[in-house]
């Protein structure tokens, strides 16, 4: 996929400012489909648009079947 947006989120759910900032990302997937997932093991200034990256799969015993089974996106 190609990152077409992000957001990098420095505070938890209640508010609080956390140690690891979180990066989401609107990824596009050829002309059709999109979704937005977290990215992971790419440091937030090395985010930008058009930064194409793969998604990483939980272990497969984990693995049920859905969107879920994406653990996050890294850059390729």
């Amino acid at each position: 996929g190609v990152v077409e947006s992000f957001t990098v989120s420095s505070l938890n759910i209640y508010g609080n400012r956390t140690t690891n900032p979180r990066i989401f990302a609107l990824i596009r997937f050829g002309k059709g489909g999109a979704l937005i997932h977290r990215l992971a093991e790419i440091a937030s200034e090395k985010v930008k648009i058009g930064l194409k990256v793969e998604a990483v799969f939980k272990p497969a015993s984990e693995r049920k079947g859905t969107i879920n089974d994406i653990d996050y996106f890294s850059a390729c």
